[in-house]
Parts: structure tokens; sequence; C-alpha cells
């Protein structure tokens, strides 16, 4: 029997031995070199190409090429790339190469595409901001390119990932003190199947990790053997796309105003500023620019003193019109997301929750304003138990002295429970006080508000 262990573990050690083996060996590096070498001596004196190690742009083709190897990826493990850089990440993507995050970068510099920007979920950025861009791969044995997606499997939907593009973020990182740079030569993470934060090439989609991970492996039906030498082509609009990032002011005069009384004011990426009086004419604003196919990433500033029923209504609108195709809405940090107006009436039911929130009560003014908070523990029985935390404050201050009471509260989610009376600008100036504790926010009439055991 102590043989017999023995000898398990060793094989066992020798698997997970040969799975963390780089992809690349010295005989590897090589065949990646002579293409290199060979594509320079091919494209000298040629200004329309640019040839870097690992990658070739050609300028009259609009496109970019990586040389890379496949990793031989199990067919059921998670996989978090398509492209990654020999720095360690082998185990999580489909092919990798020696290319550096700032040699791509520079190919597309070459081709004219300036950098995007990346997702920033905490501050409430959703979506990858860039140049649309096609990418398919060839195994270099047969030359044929098929789209990079039809390598991979979403084992939730039971297909290939439908997107039609990518985008090119550039990975630059703001939250750095460095100028222009590219946190992907750290991270090695060039083209991600999810929003990575430091990715070269992201999907086009509001896909966080946690929503991600393990639903993305290889296609069994398209399978690459490890070590397989393969091309990849990134491809870009034959025009480029045109991007607008705008603010849209939602104006409102005063607590009693309804959607039918707004207007509306669009501030650009360049600080143009256009009013419109209507929200019909906002919409045709925004079709005509949906009809030219150019994206259009929005920002909502809610008016100061609008209504809860108000902003309920323009938000129920603005989620509507939002897509993941061509319109995209982001959030500012010191605004509520629209789709916290969007609500569920079961969330307000104690008992039935998966996940306690915070809650936080604003009755008409000049009344007290509540804190409440549920802890969890279940009986022998399997039962739950609920013992409530409330306490009263009158101000942001002693809002606040009441988060100190713990250091980790087992939730990021706060519910605001409003008198229609309460203008927006009051439970923003709360959200804003505590949002770096509770970023995930929702807005209820205060008539919804229940009571345990009632």
């Amino acid at each position: 029997m102590h043989n017999i262990r023995t000898l398990f573990l060793l094989l066992f050690s020798i698997s997970i031995f040969a799975q963390d083996e780089p992809v690349y060996d010295e005989k590897d590096f090589e065949t990646f070199q002579r293409f290199y070498e060979k594509q320079l001596k091919s494209n000298k004196g040629n200004e329309n190409i640019l040839v870097l190690p690992g990658v070739v742009a050609n300028r009259q083709a609009k496109t970019i090429t990586i040389d890379a190897l496949a990793t031989g990826l199990d067919e059921n493990a998670p996989m978090e790339y398509y492209l990654v850089s020999t720095i360690g990440k082998e185990y999580e993507a489909l092919t990798t190469s020696h290319l550096k995050a700032s040699d791509l970068e520079a190919a597309f510099t070459f081709l004219g595409i300036s950098k995007g920007d990346l997702t920033d979920y905490a501050n409430l950025r959703f979506w990858p901001y860039g140049q649309n861009i096609s990418i398919t791969l060839a195994q270099k044995s047969d030359g044929k390119f098929e789209p990079l997606t039809s390598y991979a499997y979403n084992g939730q939907t039971q297909t290939s990932p439908v997107n039609k593009w990518f985008i090119y973020t550039g990975s630059t990182l703001t939250k750095t003190q460095k100028v222009n740079y590219n946190a992907a030569n750290d991270t090695g993470d060039l083209i991600s199947t999810y929003n990575s934060d430091t990715t070269m090439i992201d999907v086009p989609l509001q896909r966080p990790k946690s929503a991600t991970y393990g639903n993305i492996s290889p296609n069994i039906e398209n399978q690459l053997k490890r070590k397989e030498h393969v091309l990849i082509r990134i491809q870009l609009p034959r025009i480029k796309s045109t991007l607008h990032k705008y603010k849209l002011y939602i104006q409102l005069s005063d607590i009693k105003t309804n959607i039918h009384q707004a207007s509306y004011k669009i501030i650009d990426q360049d600080g143009r500023e256009k009013k419109i009086d209507q929200f019909h004419l906002l919409l045709e604003s925004l079709y005509k620019k949906l009809e030219r196919k150019e994206l259009i990433y929005m920002n909502i500033v809610y008016p100061a003193k609008g209504s809860r029923l108000a902003l309920t209504e323009i938000s129920k609108i603005l989620v509507k019109l939002a897509d993941e195709e061509y319109i995209k809405m982001n959030g500012l940090a010191d605004q509520l997301y629209p789709k916290a107006f969007l609500t569920i009436p079961e969330w307000t039911m104690p008992t039935e929750r998966i996940i306690q929130p915070v809650e936080i009560v604003i009755p008409p003014k000049g009344e007290v304003m509540r804190f409440r908070y549920f802890n969890e523990k279940y009986d022998d029985e399997g039962e739950k138990i609920l013992t409530e935390e409330t306490y009263n404050f009158k101000s942001l201050a002693e809002l606040n002295k009441i988060m100190l009471k713990r250091k980790l509260w087992e939730t990021d989610t706060v519910l605001f429970y409003t008198d229609q009376s309460i203008p927006y600008e009051v439970y923003q100036m709360l959200y804003n006080g505590i949002r770096k504790r509770f970023n995930n926010t929702y807005v209820f009439d205060i008539k919804e508000f229940k009571e345990l055991n009632k």
C-alpha cells in the first residue's frame, strides 16, 4: 500500500510539473526569432510595414499579425485569455507569445489608432472604450483564418462567444503616476475573455471576471494542440469607428417637475455643449448616430431637485435605450447609476434576501433618518434567524460614525428608501459619503420599506 501511494504521489507531481512547464522552449524561441528576422528581411525599406519581435503591422491592409503558440489548454480549463505574453499565465490562456505589450501598442500607433480606456467597476465604468477591431486565428499548418472566438466555448450559452469584434484599450492604468505606463507589460494580458483591468484588448461587453470565470473554456470542436504555431490577425475596419463620450445632464426645475417637462444638455469629450428642449429630440439626435453605426458612451448627471418618481421614469427609458452594441451607459463616481432606480419589490423583504444590504430611510424633511442592517445566523434546523441593528441619524457625519462601528460590513449594497418630497441631492450626498464602502445602490419609495414580521 505504501509503495502504491508513493507511486501515485510521484505521478501526480510529474503531471503538475508538466502543466507548469513553459510553452516556449529554446527551440520554439529560435522559431520565434526566425519569424521576426524573416519579416524584417522581406519588408526592409517598406514604409507601410512595421516589424517588431512577434508582430507585423501593415498600414495598407490595416492589419496586425501576431506570431504565437497554442498552450494546449485542457478542454475543461477556465480560459481567461485568448492571448498572453510569456510571463506565467499560459495555464489560463488559449495562446501565448514572446510579444511585448509595448510592441503591440507600437503596432496600433503605427496604424494611427490611439489607446482607449479600461473598465473600472469600482468607479462605475462598465464598458471598455476604444477602437473596434476584428480578430481571427490561423494554424500555420493550413493558413486558414477563422474568428478567434470560434476557438472558445461558453458553458452558459453552450456556443462559442458571439461578439463580432473586440476593443483596443491599450492597457493604460489611470491610477499610476507613470506617464504612458502600459500595465500589460507587467501582467501579460494581451487579449482577454472578460473585462480584465489591465488588458490590451478587451471584449466589447460588460463582462466582469466574477460573472465570467469558469464559463469560457477551449472549444473541443476547434481545439489547438500544445505548442502548435498559430498566427493571430487583428483587422481594423475600413473606416475608423466614430466614438462619442457624452455627459447627459437632465434638467428639472424643481421637485414637482415631471419627465415631460425636463430639458437636456449634452457635453461631448471636447467640451462642446448642445441643449435639447424635449426628450423626443434627444432620441432623434442619438438615433441619427446609431444609423451611422457610431458608438456612444454616455454618463448621466441627474438634476439635484429631481424627485425619485421623475428620475425613475427617465432611467427606465435610458436603460432600455442602452445596448451592448452601440450605446454604452457608464456611471460617474459622484452620481447614482441609472439602474439604481430600477428596483425589484422582493429586495425589500428581509427574510427573502440572499444577502442582507444596508438600508437607509429618508423620511419627509424634519424627521430623523434611519440606518438598518440585519445580522444573519442559522439555528440547528437550518432556519435563518435575523437580528436587527438599527440607528437614527441626522447628518452625514453621524452616518459615518455608524459606518465605523464595524471594520467590515458583509455587503457592498445599500438600499435608500425616500419620501417623494426628498430631492435627489439629499440621497446623492449620503451616497457620496459612503460609496467607498457601498457602491451598489438602489432607491425605493419609502412606502416599500418593511419592518420585520410585518
